[in-house]
């Protein structure tokens, strides 16, 4: 069984399946903290930081995203995908540039 440990607590890979299904019922139609990348499963993609909050009771105030985060789902042997479609990315650059 695949396993990670984050801040002192081991997480397996059917743990985060297990927070996966919660997510889907409990928070799915009302999460909206997505960061840039998320985490693809069966199809499905899931917000990083609040699966790991989830499956290991550390609240994401008191832990970073990003490759923090991400590394542990790697381990995990998750897929790891851009969040940001490219149509939005771009228009992130344009606004950007014309700032």
């Amino acid at each position: 069984m695949k396993q990670s440990t984050f801040k002192g607590k081991v997480v397996t890979a059917e743990e985060v399946v297990q927070q996966m299904a919660r997510f889907d019922k409990e928070y799915r139609d009302s999460s909206s903290k997505w960061g840039t990348f998320a985490v693809k499963h069966s199809e499905k993609l899931y917000p990083p930081k609040q699966i790991l909050s989830m499956a290991t009771g550390i609240s994401v105030d008191d832990f970073s995203g990003g490759d923090y985060t991400n590394r542990h789902f790697v381990e995990l042997g998750f897929e790891l995908v851009n969040a940001v479609p490219a149509v939005e990315r771009a228009e992130q650059a344009d606004e950007a540039v014309e700032q």
